[in-house]
């Protein structure tokens, strides 16, 4: 037999769920099949199937895949509301509380998706941190693509539309430092005021 966390496989079935009138449950799925009896080692933990796809062989990523897909389906509704509810309120915090991160928006929403449904505070900052920080890396290294060719530029109108597309998202990393930097700036003013109300 072997087990895995659901909610870290479908973020957005969380750890819990909850029902209207409080009460909190876990769910549970069980998969079986013949497949898998005959794949199973000796001692009954595990099963003697490649992680990853190798020829004409079944992967247990593979099988993985197919049961995510199917679990998202039949649950598609409860996931659709608890996604649209995360996504609001995610929002909500990043006009009202990080700016910085208000570019993630537009340019990574389906990153956004994808985080669990529980984060607040600064472990939702920190997500959102490690979000922007790829966002960064990701342009860093577009730009070199665009800006210095490995090949000689055959077509000017896909360059031109893939320039573009660079400089709108590196104008948007602009923005989410400038954002940040008054960020800091609010927070280093606000903790000196403290500091300085402690010896009054």
């Amino acid at each position: 037999m072997k087990s895995e966390n659901l909610f870290i496989l479908i973020p957005d079935l969380g750890k819990y769920i909850k029902e209207k009138n409080g009460n909190s449950f876990v769910y549970n799925v069980y998969i079986t099949s013949r497949f898998l009896d005959a794949k199973v080692n000796s001692e009954r933990t595990n099963f003697n199937i490649p992680n990853k796809q190798k020829k004409d062989e079944i992967s247990y990523k593979q099988i993985r895949n197919e049961i995510i897909q199917i679990l998202e389906n039949l649950l598609s509704d409860f996931l659709r509301k608890n996604r649209e509810k995360k996504v609001d309120k995610y929002k909500k915090h990043i006009f009202d509380n990080s700016p910085q991160f208000r570019e993630l928006l537009k340019y990574k929403s389906e990153s956004i998706d994808k985080m669990p449904p529980e984060l607040s505070g600064n472990k939702l900052d920190i997500e959102l941190f490690k979000i922007q920080n790829n966002f960064e890396i990701e342009i860093k290294e577009r730009g070199e693509e665009i800006l210095n060719p490995k090949k000689d530029i055959t077509n000017l109108k896909d360059y031109k539309k893939n320039y573009n597309n660079y400089i709108e998202k590196f104008n948007a990393i602009g923005k989410a430092s400038l954002a940040k930097y008054i960020v800091h700036r609010k927070a280093v003013i606000e903790l000196l005021d403290k500091f300085l109300n402690a010896f009054r």
